[in-house]
């Protein structure tokens, strides 16, 4: 199973003749919907590799730098406090991650390299995670002008704020004039301390600008918001139209549609006090308000949704409490933010 989500794929033809495509899909034990959208043809080849999880190999990511990026999982690094005890992608101490090993690296730069041979725009997808890290995590993307000129330009670097969790980077990647394609670098340059940490995981390559940061309405994914893995449950993206284990609001709030999409907490089967948590990626300071709907449908006791504000892995205030019975009722909640956010 993939998960109820949206994942991207492509396949290269090369007929000598007009054709036309079959795409079949085939059920093999309990039924579940097979879904397709924004299917597209494409003069040429397709993108190399647009996604990477490490899981096999490096996906045409080319390492540069002084130290290479390392292949390694949880429980492979266990106890040395180099990296993350568990992967993005399968969420698990056995899934791979790349990290930068600090020990004897103090102030070297490992790189990982892609080059783009199409000249567009690009949006680079990824997860990282860093800890106890004073040195740097950049994007940059590298290319020859119209008259030689190498240029290298820095297009995203890691706020100074550190989550105890993985989090989403966007970096738009502009196309450029004159140039047939470009490279795009993940750069880190290793701090002071020996027990650092600095990993990446599921990096991806869609055309096109990225989506935009303050609005999710959960229609394509869940918009870089993680389950913190220290909870007791899951919140799960949820369609009325597809078959679950668990019943949620027959309309969403965006389409008003059974084909729309929430984010839940399924309640059913849990103790009291059991908590379902996520979080969102670091917020800019800018922003000083968060609006969303929420609704307490079949709950059928006393249910809290709370929101909390954290900083550097500290939990710094609760800004909204809610403590309601069942209601089927989508609601607005409108909250303030803090003004000491990253920037």
């Amino acid at each position: 199973s993939q998960g109820n989500k949206w994942i991207s794929g492509q396949t290269q033809f090369q007929p000598n003749i007009p054709v036309s495509l079959v795409l079949e899909g085939t059920v093999h034990g309990k039924y579940s919907p097979i879904l397709l959208d924004q299917l597209s043809l494409k003069l040429g080849s397709c993108p190399q590799t647009p996604s990477c999880g490490f899981e096999d190999g490096n996906c045409n990511w080319v390492q540069k730098g002084e130290i290479k990026w390392v292949k390694g999982t949880g429980i492979s690094t266990q106890g040395l406090g180099i990296t993350p005890d568990h992967d993005h992608t399968t969420k698990s101490n056995v899934g791979h991650f790349l990290y930068v090993d600090p020990r004897d690296n103090l102030g070297k730069t490992a790189i990982l390299q892609y080059t783009a041979l199409q000249n567009s725009t690009k949006c680079l997808n990824f997860w990282y995670t860093s800890v106890n890290n004073d040195g740097f995590l950049q994007v940059r993307e590298k290319y020859i002008d119209g008259i030689g000129n190498n240029i290298t330009e820095s297009m995203w670097e890691k706020p100074r704020y550190s989550l105890p969790s993985w989090q989403m980077a966007q970096v738009n990647l502009e196309a450029q004039p004159d140039i047939q394609g470009y490279k795009i670098q993940i750069y880190a340059s290793v701090g002071t301390l020996n027990t650092s940490v600095m990993a990446i995981d599921d990096v991806e390559i869609l055309e096109g600008s990225c989506p935009p940061f303050d609005h999710c309405s959960f229609e394509r994914d869940t918009c870089g918001y993680g389950n913190w893995i220290n909870d007791n449950f899951d919140w799960i993206r949820f369609s009325a139209s597809d078959e679950s284990d668990f019943d949620g609001p027959p309309l969403d709030i965006t389409l008003d549609s059974t084909e729309g999409h929430s984010f839940i907490a399924p309640l059913g089967g849990h103790k009291i006090d059991d908590t379902a948590t996520f979080m969102t990626s670091l917020i800019p300071k800018q922003y000083r308000c968060l609006v969303f709907w929420y609704n307490f449908w079949d709950s059928s006791d006393l249910v809290e949704l709370s929101v909390r504000y954290m900083t550097g892995g500290a939990e710094d205030m609760t800004l909204l409490q809610i403590r309601e019975g069942p209601n089927h009722q989508w609601s607005i909640a409108v909250v303030d933010l803090l003004d000491n956010g990253w920037s």
